[in-house]
């Protein structure tokens, strides 16, 4: 079905919301560090327990049988079953494996030197490891969840790009400075909204969310022109609405 770009750049944007709100939360905590390397009793540190038990939630209540739908930092097959039962919609998108679990973490603890004051307060480890874990995953929705989507709105608009074999030049050619621009200066105005120490580190932020998102769109479009769905993804009559949060189709 033909994808509403309209509605992805809300949630676009509601998403640079949530995330930039979820970062004021956490500049009001120290840097704590030690979440990610201080490890609990079954050998994961304070940040990968909270990943782990915040995706085994997910996955027993169906998020990940939706296509706009991925765990990062562990893989679905290491998560349990769904215990719902119910019609998922067929996927209208191209099938796309790519893991930016690790790029999306590195990304988001860049930030966190900028925001937050240096310093360890270990009993505040489980209220920063929840609000981390919590954040990353707004920011990898953001990144892995609408990248396929925004990749399939600009084939439709310019289907020769699955005709650019050169990567670098069709990279070029998925960029779209002007949005750009408005994503990375909307992020600033509402850090300062918010009151977020240096609030052009948001700028740094989404400059890497963008390149992260190209980098989803780029293997998106090598797989649709790898494995062509003999209809053509995006060509049906009614608009395709992301699902959200991979909890019911969105319609």
């Amino acid at each position: 079905m033909p994808v509403d770009l309209k509605d992805i750049r809300i949630r676009l944007d509601q998403q640079t919301e949530r995330i930039v709100s979820g970062l004021k939360d956490r500049s009001r905590y120290l840097l704590n560090n030690g979440v990610y390397s201080e490890c609990l009793p079954n050998r994961r540190t304070w940040f990968e327990d909270r990943v782990y038990m915040d995706l085994c939630s997910d996955a027993l209540h169906g998020r990940f049988e939706f296509e706009d739908q991925a765990p990062f930092l562990f893989l679905k097959k290491d998560l349990p079953k769904s215990l719902v039962k119910r019609n998922v919609p067929k996927p209208c998108l191209a099938e796309v494996s790519i893991n930016i679990g690790e790029d999306v973490i590195d990304l988001y603890r860049k930030t966190l030197f900028e925001i937050c004051m240096l310093g360890e307060n270990r009993s505040d480890y489980g209220a920063v490891a929840k609000l981390d874990a919590s954040n990353v995953a707004c920011l990898h929705e953001r990144i892995r969840g609408l990248g396929p989507y925004v990749a399939q709105s600009k084939i439709e608009k310019d289907p020769s790009l699955l005709e650019i074999f050169n990567e670098d030049f069709l990279r070029e050619q998925l960029v779209y400075p002007e949005r750009e621009e408005e994503v990375m200066q909307k992020a600033v105005e509402i850090s300062e909204k918010y009151g977020l120490p240096y609030p052009e580190s948001m700028r740094q932020l989404f400059r890497g969310v963008i390149d992260l998102t190209l980098n989803v769109e780029l293997a998106y479009i090598k797989e649709v022109r790898q494995n062509p769905d003999p209809v053509g993804w995006g060509r049906c009559s009614k608009p395709k609405r992301v699902s959200g949060m991979g909890f019911g189709n969105g319609e």
